[in-house]
């Protein structure tokens, strides 16, 4: 186990650019267990015995802080500009190295969105998960012809998106206002492909579904 070097904090732009570009603050590589330079820090899932985490670091408790950019946009005095990102969240866990499974095939799943420019402009208010969960049956999964889209309560589907796994879009159905919608397969190939349906009341579903 590699003893983690002392924190060294950014305390101005150069050292923000380091944090951004890999490297630590102070412009050193990160090095992980296998003497080896990387730009990513415990990269793995913390109930992997044999995986570089937080876990099998045991690093020492300490003030844990992150931030994010934004894009390479440039930011005039006074210009406004929009930016889109995501912040994949998972309840806490009651053990102290969990499994972070669900949590790795949720990003795995938003990312051919992101690179496919996918956008959402929804607020989540977590007092209406009830709300902001529609149900919907996609059937047969996986299927061979047709899929079919099926909304229950009073909500009704606008439209739906299939994408390949790439993030490409390959088919869009559109101002449907309808609880139930058959897509045809025509010409896709096999594989697996994500979906994104978009209801009457603003709602947003996405799932995974496989042409055999």
């Amino acid at each position: 186990m590699v003893t983690p070097p002392a924190p060294t904090y950014p305390t101005n732009a150069m050292a923000y650019y380091y944090l951004l570009s890999g490297f630590r603050a102070d412009s050193e590589p990160f090095i992980n267990p296998g003497m080896e330079a990387v730009k990513l820090l415990v990269p793995d899932n913390p109930a992997d015995p044999d995986g570089w985490s937080m876990c099998s670091q045991a690093s020492p408790i300490r003030d844990r802080r992150f931030f994010m950019s934004m894009g390479i946009e440039r930011l005039d005095p006074g210009t406004i500009n929009d930016m889109t990102f995501a912040v994949i969240v998972q309840p806490q866990p009651e053990q102290l190295c969990p499994d972070i499974t669900e949590l790795i095939a949720s990003a795995e799943l938003l990312k051919p969105l992101y690179f496919s420019n996918f956008y959402c402009n929804l607020n989540v208010d977590t007092n209406e998960q009830e709300l902001l969960n529609p149900s919907i049956s996609v059937f047969p999964n996986p299927a061979t012809d047709q899929l079919n889209f099926e909304i229950s309560g009073e909500d009704s589907i606008l439209s739906v998106d299939l994408y390949r796994i790439d993030g490409q879009l390959v088919r869009k159905l559109a101002n449907l206002a309808s609880n139930r919608v058959e897509l045809s397969r025509n010409e896709l190939a096999a594989g697996s492909y994500l979906y994104q349906v978009q209801t009457q009341k603003g709602n947003s579903v996405d799932g995974k579904i496989i042409l055999k």
